[in-house]
């Protein structure tokens, strides 16, 4: 197989060994692009990505943001709970306000992905290693939310004050105030009533959404219902 290579201060390559699975290669052209809409660090050195590599950071990280990119301006919807936040594609809403990755596989990062308040102004995200472990949605929301630290009110998370995270800095206080998980449910909400996208998809994000409306707030949000609606000529279905 093959080396490819684009002039980044980057190289992309594919692996020569054998047993490369090319079916879960990137593709060279859309990781190009991702590499020129971000700068991505290991080390405070520009990364070297193998496209086949499922398991490096710099592969989760590309193909995650891929799969961003890829749904494009998801479908307006009429939920209490869209406020439009995210006005434009994901995409977009994250590439405003990140322009530099770091992969980060330090014990300081603990989550899949960190904003260091001390880095704001320099739209600095880091990637942990736990990144890894987490499917293609689950990846596409941690990066909307913490686009939204990005942001001038800066929207710093509140001590839970009830359920499984008591105790823990991990909430928002309202729905309403547009907060960073306020934000990854909007989002969630959008790809669930999306009817182009697949329904499996739709209904794991119908799942996130609810789940998160159950937990990550302290004042509870009023609505706590997201609906998938299946359009069909023959049979409309609404999902709950």
């Amino acid at each position: 197989m093959s080396i490819r290579s684009f002039i980044l201060s980057v190289f992309l390559f594919l692996p020569l060994g054998a047993l490369a699975d090319a079916t879960a290669c990137l593709d060279s052209e859309k990781t190009q692009a991702i590499f020129k809409d971000f700068e991505i660090l290991k080390s405070s050195e520009r990364v070297n990505i193998d496209l086949c590599d499922t398991r490096s950071m710099a592969y989760t990280l590309v193909k995650g943001l891929i799969f961003l990119k890829e749904l494009g301006t998801l479908d307006s919807t009429h939920s209490p709970l869209n406020r439009n936040w995210i006005v434009g594609s994901p995409y977009d809403f994250f590439k405003e306000r990140v322009k530099k990755i770091v992969l980060d596989d330090s014990v300081d990062c603990t989550g899949l992905s960190q904003v260091w308040p001390s880095e704001r102004g320099m739209k600095i995200m880091h990637l942990c290693s736990k990144a890894l472990d987490y499917d293609k949605l689950v990846f596409s929301e941690a990066m909307v939310h913490e686009a939204r630290h990005m942001d001038p009110e800066k929207h710093d998370h509140a001590i839970c004050i009830s359920g499984e995270l008591y105790g823990r800095e991990s909430c928002d206080e309202t729905y309403e105030g547009g907060g960073a998980y306020a934000v990854g449910v909007e989002y969630l909400i959008k790809v669930a009533q999306t009817t182009r996208l697949d329904l499996a998809l739709r209904e794991q994000a119908q799942s996130m959404a609810q789940k998160s409306l159950r937990e990550r707030f302290n004042t509870s949000p009023i609505v706590k219902t997201v609906e998938v609606t299946l359009r069909s000529k023959e049979s409309p279905q609404i999902f709950r």
